[in-house]
């Protein structure tokens, strides 16, 4: 392999290099190059060229610190509401009621409704004093 090239020509083994994954504990040992279009970092890590985004590192900061710090509680509207979803999206919703649940939706089934009406919304995420909606 040329120095700065892939010279791949397995498309399987070209794949694979391409979806290496980097660990949280491999950032510690990247060595940082330069900043380029003041929004990246470019950084080596053992032989491997690495293209970070800055904004969207960020953005995944603070959402890790929000999952640990903040305490998901629920509060009901003032009334309850119907969720006009797609069929689909109806299907998904149901399934994963636990899941919502988890982050503080809680809704009721009507098997009465008709589809993609079916959902009502008897409570929603409340994080630090900001409703979710």
């Amino acid at each position: 392999m040329a120095k700065g090239r892939l010279s791949v020509t397995d498309p399987e083994e070209a794949l694979s290099v391409l979806s290496q994954l980097i660990h949280k504990a491999g950032f510690q040992h990247m060595q940082v190059l330069r900043q380029f279009n003041y929004g990246f970092i470019i950084s080596l890590l053992d032989k491997d060229l690495y293209i970070i985004d800055q904004h969207a590192s960020g953005e995944k900061y603070n959402f890790e610190q929000l999952k640990q710090q903040a305490q998901i509680s629920s509060q009901p509207p003032m009334h309850p509401a119907v969720l006009e979803l797609g069929v689909t999206d109806e299907a998904v919703a149901i399934e994963c009621r636990d899941k919502l649940e988890k982050n503080g939706f809680f809704v009721d089934v009507d098997k009465d409704a008709l589809p993609g009406q079916r959902l009502q919304l008897k409570s929603q995420p409340v994080i630090d004093k900001t409703v979710f909606d």
